[in-house]
């Protein structure tokens, strides 16, 4: 159980025995996301030893030479095997457990035209417009 202040729930989430699961979310149509939310200089989804624990004794090795070889890598189908091999790395050392679920409903009235939506599915509202009605 998380204290009830944010400040102390920061804290209670870098212990391990006080926060033993903790949710990690990040998205981008760009395979570096893996690197962005595992690498410890990053948003450090393990809490790494070098990233936001400063009493982390943990470090993949690993891991972090795969993440780098990701953002590194200039070719798009060498960045995705990369990024396969970085997924089932996390999986096979049990560091993630992935499900998630980002619900999100819209409604728009029938003369709202040009509504677009990115690779995350964030809507965009740069050509909207609104026809006579």
């Amino acid at each position: 159980m998380l204290a009830g202040d944010a400040g102390s729930a920061t804290t209670d989430q870098l212990d391990p025995l006080k926060t033993p699961v903790r949710s990690a979310m990040v998205g981008r149509a760009d395979p570096d996301v893996i690197k962005s939310n595992f690498y410890p200089t990053n948003r450090d989804a393990l809490l790494q030893k070098g990233g936001l624990n400063p009493n982390a004794q943990f470090v993949d090795e690993d891991l972090n030479k795969l993440l780098l070889a990701i953002a590194s890598e200039p070719g798009t189908a060498k960045r995705l095997e990369l990024s396969g091999e970085a997924q089932t790395y996390l999986l096979d050392q049990a560091y993630v457990i992935p499900f998630f679920e980002e619900p999100q409903v819209f409604a728009g009235a029938p003369y709202v035209h040009g509504i677009s939506f990115d690779a995350v599915a964030r809507p965009s509202f740069y050509n909207t417009r609104l026809a006579a009605r």
